[in-house]
């Protein structure tokens, strides 16, 4: 009887896991420009002039190289 309920807990937590997953990788697609702008805000206030553009170049160099993988 263990067996089964760990079993049934493993499954749903998996489920969970997945569902907010995907629940939340919509919500950054769908609105990652004010995700951007509110990291870059975040960063700009506790973090050195130098970092925000070291982060801000990392971040163009990815999403020029990523953009070309997705649609």
């Amino acid at each position: 009887p263990s067996n089964g309920i760990n079993a049934m807990g493993t499954a749903l937590s998996w489920t969970l896991n997945i569902g907010l997953g995907l629940i939340f990788a919509i919500y950054m697609l769908l609105d990652k420009e004010r995700l951007m702008m509110q990291g870059k805000r975040i960063l700009r206030a506790y973090a050195s002039d130098e970092w925000v553009n070291r982060v801000s170049y990392v971040t163009r160099v990815a999403v020029q190289t990523f953009s070309n993988f997705f649609v």
